[in-house]
């Protein structure tokens, strides 16, 4: 039987070198925060509580390529009438330590629960961005409660990768062992026009190079899962992304889970959060402020 695949780094060094690159990216967070490290039924998950506490808590999940200080740009509208938690997703490349592999959805789904748990926490709206959207996505198949879904571009969860998008994706990974021009380049091609800030590509380089990831390849949801998504559910994608035909998710997406609405950015690739921060910030809050507003069955 093959050795399950554990998040890890190549050597001690490189996970030294790694965590002195991750807390210069701390200082570009734009409000004040506390480091929390929870444990969990696969190892420790490292979360970063930003905000006042005074709003419904929000859970932040990252894209796979990145942590959870992917989301400097839009913390800081989230957090100021709201305690945000923004979690380095276990296995990924972040300071969470991996003890458990995780197999699927329901693993996912676990271990969210564990997490939010542990945090002991009203059950909150969990927001995911790209495969951070398929995770957020696997929290609603599981029996902890949240409060409601916002999965922005969320990868392979409600219809298949294109293999254009793949392609791509692979053949940058393959080509960042030896060019850092290549890993740069398809992060310009799905976020045009952004900006990155300095450290901010350094630091996902370095972990591409040297830290093997320890999850599985999302799986797309089935008609039934779909189905028993029974949260209140936003499905925000850019018109012109390449991870699949926008329109066909959201029809699939409309046609089959109980509570959804959805929006397609026009003039938005899959990098939607990044090209317009302020956009997301406020399509999300809008969201999280209509479900507040819901008289609760």
């Amino acid at each position: 039987m093959a050795k399950e695949k554990l998040g890890r780094f190549k050597s001690d060094e490189a996970r030294l070198e790694f965590l002195e690159m991750y807390d210069r990216m701390v200082e570009k967070w734009p409000v004040s925060s506390e480091e929390l490290d929870v444990a969990t039924g696969f190892g420790t998950t490292h979360v970063r509580q930003s905000g006042p506490g005074t709003g419904s808590p929000i859970l932040l999940v990252h894209p796979n390529i990145g942590t959870s200080l992917a989301w400097w740009r839009l913390v800081g509208p989230l957090a100021a009438d709201h305690e945000v938690f923004a979690v380095d997703t276990i296995g990924a490349l972040g300071r969470s330590f991996q003890t458990v592999p995780i197999r699927g959805a329901a693993d996912y789904a676990t271990w969210l629960g564990d997490v939010i748990t542990g945090l002991g926490i009203a059950p909150p709206h969990v927001v995911g961005y790209s495969e951070g959207g398929y995770v957020a996505m696997c929290s609603a198949l599981g029996s902890v409660s949240i409060t409601s879904l916002v999965a922005i571009e969320p990868g392979g969860a409600i219809a298949k990768v294109s293999a254009r998008f793949l392609g791509a994706m692979v053949a940058a990974g393959i080509k960042a062992q030896f060019s850092d021009d290549a890993l740069r380049r398809f992060a310009e091609r799905i976020s045009p026009g952004v900006e990155f800030a300095d450290g901010e590509m350094e630091t996902v380089l370095f972990g591409g190079k040297n830290f093997r990831q320890g999850l599985p390849f999302p799986k797309r949801f089935t008609d039934e899962e779909l189905q028993n998504i029974n949260v209140p559910t936003l499905l925000f994608m850019g018109a012109k992304t390449e991870l699949y035909d926008p329109v066909a998710a959201a029809d699939r997406a409309t046609r089959l889970m109980p509570d959804v609405e959805t929006v397609i950015v026009p003039d938005a690739q899959h990098g939607l959060p990044f090209q317009f921060p302020e956009l997301t910030t406020t399509t999300i809050l809008d969201f999280v402020a209509q479900i507040d507003g819901r008289p609760r069955g």
